[in-house]
């Protein structure tokens, strides 16, 4: 639960932690180290390791680039896009990481469009039933941080060493 102690019409009058281009900043920092992470696996342990009852890290990508899409268009409604919001899991590597790099262009060519106020208006998402734009976009990075997380303990058990941050 988020507690306000604030309503937005105060939080107007007052600095920003972070502005939103250094959050779009941050994000992309993560966007490229996952990137590096997706590029560091084998093809074919991509799709096919997994540990325990985990998934492959190509669904987890899948995910990520899915939930991307979608947050993308839920936050930004005029997003300019003709990608379906469902990714098929292609099976090769090349694909997976061209599906990656077409939404971080997506997220960048949009996110101009987000104003201020937008990033405390209540939207429908995801899991989280309904949360403010930057919950959503927390969430999206969270989430991201935990699947990588996943890939390297993956890198790990095939003794490959994950790649440097």
């Amino acid at each position: 639960m988020i507690y306000h102690y604030k309503t937005v019409a105060a939080m107007k009058s007052i600095r920003y932690v972070i502005h939103p281009s250094e959050l779009l900043i941050h994000w992309q920092g993560h966007r490229a180290r996952t990137r590096r992470v997706i590029e560091a696996f084998p093809q074919e342990a991509l799709y096919n390791h997994c540990i325990g009852s985990l998934r492959p890290f190509s669904e987890m990508v899948q995910d990520l680039v899915t939930i991307s899409t979608l947050a993308v268009h839920t936050i930004v409604p005029a997003t300019r896009t003709n990608r379906p919001h469902m990714i098929a899991l292609n099976h090769t590597k090349a694909r997976l990481l061209s599906l990656w790099d077409e939404t971080t262009l997506l997220i960048n060519e949009n996110w101009d469009e987000l104003s201020l106020e937008r990033f405390h208006e209540t939207i429908p998402f995801w899991s989280l039933n309904e949360c403010k734009v930057y919950e959503a976009i927390f969430y999206l990075i969270d989430t991201e941080v935990h699947h990588r997380g996943q890939a390297f303990v993956y890198l790990e058990s095939l003794g490959i060493t994950a790649p440097d941050f």
